[in-house]
């Protein structure tokens, strides 16, 4: 009797120390990231979340690529998380016409790139940026390809307004999510022509609108790229890895999309996540470059846009190659656009 009584201490005591250990992981959360919750309810439910993430993360990190633990995302449900970068699935936006056609054009003709490459070393890159609590990851994503191109044609390296893609791009959906090919096309046509203005003078608000509308103006212009290239998208073929090289090597950083799941809980390393879709497309961000670790496993370098604090400051790896039928790791070869001069 007395052996039962302390084996059902033994297993209590356990019990409570997890509980306890993950409240004080759940404190440590609610402290560096300044969370607040409405009521105690919101408390309760928030901290039950948070709890079923450590078992993610613990199962993410049993698999032994990249490290996962606590983010400033930790207290979101896997749907409420989703719903985060660019509003959910992008391939349940709609089009407001039909019959649209994103501008494909052809591979640069094919030419021996190196075994590493990264923008961010050779003066093309702005640094990181955080669109907070609005899904306008595409708007990021086609800034970051924007930034890159401008610099490379010879012009100082500028930071550009992703509020005006946001405001003033008509067929995407603003905080609720786009593609990166609806909206260069939208800023290629009259009134902006290509003209960017610049991040200071038409500053990131997170929220649809500037004063309820479009707020372009052609005296604050830092940037003039009046066409894009869409190489795959989600109505075509994928690309493939040493297209996306070379693409990258020639023309710069590369607007690109992917299913952001894994990325809810990555702190550091090579992500290589069986948890993902290939076909649930619903984050977009920016190819910078590509190379191998020491141990040799291949990685392409991403410049996301949720701010300094998470990943790698910022930026993500991702396990390179052609999986999942040539779509890649989370569908990371299926969308690549980019805007030129």
């Amino acid at each position: 009797m007395k052996t039962i009584a302390l084996l059902l201490f033994v297993i209590v005591a356990v019990s409570a120390r997890s509980y306890i250990e993950d409240m004080r992981r759940f404190s440590d959360f609610i402290r560096v990231y300044n969370k607040k919750y409405a009521s105690a309810q919101e408390f309760e439910h928030r901290f039950e979340v948070f709890r079923s993430n450590l078992d993610v993360i613990e199962t993410r990190n049993a698999a032994g690529y990249a490290t996962h633990n606590v983010t400033k995302f930790s207290d979101m449900t896997i749907d409420e998380f989703r719903s985060y970068p660019c509003g959910g699935r992008l391939g349940d936006l709609v089009h407001p016409n039909p019959n649209f056609q994103p501008n494909m054009g052809d591979f640069p003709a094919p030419q021996a790139v190196p075994a590493n490459f990264d923008w961010t070393t050779k003066g093309a890159v702005t640094p990181v940026k955080n669109q907070g609590a609005c899904g306008s990851c595409w708007a990021f994503s086609v800034i970051g390809n924007m930034e890159g191109v401008w610099f490379l044609s010879g012009k100082p390296l500028t930071s550009l307004s992703e509020e005006q893609v946001v405001d003033c791009s008509t067929t995407d959906y603003g905080c609720s999510g786009g593609w990166p090919f609806w909206a260069m096309t939208d800023m290629d046509a009259s009134p902006y022509s290509g003209n960017i203005d610049t991040e200071s003078s038409y500053p990131y608000t997170a929220e649809n609108g500037v004063s309820g509308s479009c707020q372009f103006s052609n005296g604050k212009v830092g940037a003039t790229l009046p066409k894009y290239t869409s190489y795959c998208n989600e109505q075509t073929n994928t690309c493939n890895m040493a297209q996306i090289q070379q693409l990258l090597v020639t023309y710069g950083p590369l607007s690109a999309c992917l299913d952001a799941t894994p990325m809810q809980s990555y702190t550091g390393g090579i992500d290589n996540p069986s948890d993902c879709d290939p076909t649930y497309i619903d984050h977009c961000i920016t190819i910078v470059g590509y190379g191998a670790d020491a141990s040799g496993t291949p990685f392409w370098r991403i410049k996301n846009s949720w701010g300094t604090d998470w990943g790698e400051n910022g930026f993500y790896r991702l396990f390179r190659d052609d999986s999942n039928s040539g779509q890649g790791v989370c569908g990371i070869n299926r969308v690549i656009t980019i805007a030129s001069v």
